[in-house]
């Protein structure tokens, strides 16, 4: 009879899974990489692998969520530079697109790949996205108080300012006409970024 891993050892098992996919994801892209692959770059059997999840989707998942808290992390050390409100701001966007080019690279997505799981990464990362307008409202809040930005509603006004980033760069994999995310001209989103983030923070300042 097979004996059962013990709960307390899914932790440590899911994480080596998880740089095993990412290993997979990075060699083959998301769409060629296989359940096989994965369990192999582990050490075990396909059967085994759905005792800690249920598809390739899922483990897609739980790397991207794992990437999303690095982009965290690398804000929080690059906001220790900022000198100012509108400079975290901006190091807030340009960031974020540094970081989408690194992800999509490493895992050589289509266009199509990311629109269609993007529905499914929207569900999932509510709480991320949540997370991240709590980030935009504490630089807000700092700005309003040194004087840099006027009044404003803090938490609808950094909502309002992610879903713009956001669109910006959804805008840009719906328009592309390449098939794959690397050859979209980051530094050209970049630039429309500054260009759109501009004019918020224009907005924003007090008069």
């Amino acid at each position: 009879m097979t004996k059962q891993t013990p709960k307390a050892e899914i932790p440590d098992k899911r994480q080596q899974i998880l740089c095993a996919a990412q290993r997979c994801f990075a060699r083959y892209g998301f769409a060629k990489t296989t359940l096989d692959d994965i369990a192999a770059g582990v050490g075990m059997k396909k059967a085994s692998l759905y005792y800690y999840y249920e598809n390739k989707e899922s483990i897609f998942r739980d790397v991207i969520e794992y990437e999303s808290s690095q982009l965290l992390k690398l804000l929080n050390e690059r906001m220790v530079s900022c000198s100012s409100p509108e400079e975290k701001l901006r190091v807030f966007a340009r960031t974020r697109i540094e970081y989408l080019q690194q992800t999509i690279n490493l895992h050589d997505l289509s266009i199509q790949v990311i629109l269609e799981v993007k529905p499914i990464i929207d569900r999932l990362f509510h709480s991320f996205q949540k997370t991240q307008v709590d980030y935009l409202s504490k630089i807000l809040e700092e700005g309003i108080q040194e004087g840099t930005f006027g009044p404003c509603e803090v938490s609808n006004t950094a909502t309002a300012i992610l879903t713009v980033l956001e669109a910006v760069v959804l805008k840009e994999f719906q328009g592309t006409q390449v098939y794959s995310a690397n050859d979209i001209d980051y530094e050209k989103l970049q630039s429309e970024m500054e260009t759109i983030l501009g004019l918020m923070i224009d907005g924003l300042k007090k008069s």
